[in-house]
């Protein structure tokens, strides 16, 4: 086993987003309450490789634009730069050639020091899964893992199932809503940073 590994979300953690909210996790708070929250999760044997399919409609189109013309979190690179772990990014961004190619580019530019990989997401598998099955991985390889993101939906389902990694939840302007009436006792392994350039 080696050092520590992070595992960092990238858009709306290192890369900012167009509208800093979770709206898939709004409208699932919603209509469910707080049983978002409590559902078991598996994670399946994911093979990352290069997708090599072209961006395939309108919609992906426009979103692959938006997602090019974000710019990035110096604040939070800068933090994550004084932690002197091992990096990976670990995104919902699609494993299409396209996306591999454009998310490698912007990261690139950034100045994160020495980003190892990143565990993009297959098409068929959720976020969720991706993301859990990326530190699945890291946790057979590093004696201590620490997963970032700004999504509380992702965080407290992944940190229940892996109670052995820390979690550091960087706030957004969803995040208060979404957290209303959590207790964050059950979440010993979250730590919540409220404004995301305090991570």
């Amino acid at each position: 086993m080696s050092k520590e590994a992070d595992s960092l979300d990238i858009d709306g953690l290192l890369v900012k987003r167009q509208f800093p909210i979770q709206s898939g996790a709004i409208g699932a708070r919603r209509r469910h309450g707080l049983a978002i929250y409590d559902r078991a999760l598996v994670f399946p044997e994911i093979t990352r490789s290069v997708e090599l399919g072209e961006i395939g409609s309108l919609r992906e189109a426009i979103s692959f634009y938006l997602h090019s013309r974000r710019g990035v979190r110096n604040d939070v690179v800068e933090s994550l730069n004084l932690r002197g772990t091992d990096k990976f990014g670990n995104t919902g961004r699609s494993d299409k050639k396209p996306w591999v190619d454009m998310t490698w580019k912007q990261l690139n530019s950034m100045g994160l020091d020495g980003l190892r990989d990143i565990f993009f997401t297959p098409r068929g598998f959720k976020t969720v899964e991706s993301k859990g099955a990326g530190i699945q991985e890291l946790v057979k390889k590093y004696d201590q893992v620490t997963h970032f993101d700004d999504d509380p939906l992702t965080t407290l389902l992944l940190a229940r199932h892996f109670v052995m990694v820390n979690f550091v939840l960087a706030g957004d302007l969803s995040a208060g809503y979404l957290l209303k009436d959590v207790n964050m006792n059950d979440y010993p392994n979250v730590r919540w940073a409220k404004r995301i350039r305090d991570i």
